[in-house]
């Protein structure tokens, strides 16, 4: 029964005190929908928004090395300036960590492999615990 016809029901009635209550029952049912229609537009203007973003995220983001592709080398020419060497047994650690990362971890560990002694010496030290276990 639509609000109208509730409304005349209760004038037919001899009960118009009443119509406080119908009308407040309305304005709340139809302020519900009015808030439901903002929040599907705006969603919808978000997400307008965030697409060509996460495009040109998708683009910037390099390019990850496929597991089967990735060996450790014996040697990398650090960016400090120095040359770090992995023996066979340290090649093959690595090698097994990076096979146990996400695709995020995997580029980190690749990037930190070159960037200094220091990140070098870390990364021996993860792939030595981790052959460990």
């Amino acid at each position: 029964m639509s609000t109208a016809q509730r409304l005349v029901q209760m004038i037919l009635r001899g009960k118009p005190d009443q119509f406080n209550t119908i009308i407040k029952e309305y304005l709340n049912e139809r302020a519900s929908v009015m808030m439901e229609q903002v929040y599907l537009e705006e969603s919808k203007n978000i997400l307008e928004i965030i697409k060509p973003i996460q495009a040109q995220l998708e683009l910037s983001k390099p390019e990850s090395v496929p597991v089967t592709q990735f060996i450790p080398e014996n040697s990398y020419q650090l960016r400090d300036g120095a040359v770090g060497i992995l023996t066979e047994t340290q090649q093959e650690a690595v090698g097994k960590l990076y096979k146990s990362l996400n695709t995020d971890n995997r580029q980190r560990l690749v990037k930190l492999l070159s960037e200094s002694q220091e990140s070098f010496n870390r990364v021996l030290n993860l792939a030595k615990i981790e052959s460990k276990k």
